[in-house]
């Protein structure tokens, strides 16, 4: 049986392209007025605290500058209905080659009614990027999935 590699090598070079992933509920954002953002910076393994601040620091200026109240750090414990808070998560991470990222960007409440966890809005990104570029690429990557959540903040609050 004859297999076609040019078939494989093109379907490879197409995983490596930037992709989307998202489950983006704009309406799940209505009944919150402020959130609170919290990061996680991982490359090649290994975290990188200085970075994580650089990009909760771009996060805080993005939201401000759009209009939509900030919480100060720590997030409130419950980010709930009640507080009419949502936790605002991005983490950033590469394979342990540090050629290869995944980001996700999730909208979330700590805790409400019986659920431990739930995620109402929730964006990703993956691709291939030049080893040892992280902070650049994980800074050009949120500013496309805030502008994701800026504009589902805007369109679910009439704004």
């Amino acid at each position: 049986m004859k297999h076609s590699f040019g078939r494989l090598y093109a379907l490879l070079g197409l995983m490596l392209l930037p992709a989307a992933l998202a489950d983006q509920t704009a309406a799940n954002l209505k009944p919150f007025t402020s959130v609170c953002v919290n990061a996680d910076f991982t490359e090649g393994g290994k975290s990188n605290d200085d970075v994580t601040g650089i990009i909760v620091d771009a996060m805080f200026g993005k939201l401000d500058a759009a209009g939509i109240k900030v919480n100060d750090a720590p997030c409130q414990p419950k980010g709930s209905l009640a507080s009419k808070q949502v936790n605002l998560f991005f983490s950033f991470d590469t394979t342990d080659s540090g050629d290869v990222y995944s980001v996700d960007l999730s909208g979330w409440l700590k805790k409400d009614g019986p659920f431990d966890t739930v995620d109402l809005w929730t964006v990703g990104r993956y691709g291939s990027f030049k080893k040892g570029t992280g902070q650049a690429k994980a800074l050009a990557v949120l500013d496309s999935v805030l502008g994701d959540f800026v504009g589902d903040w805007k369109s679910s609050h009439g704004k």
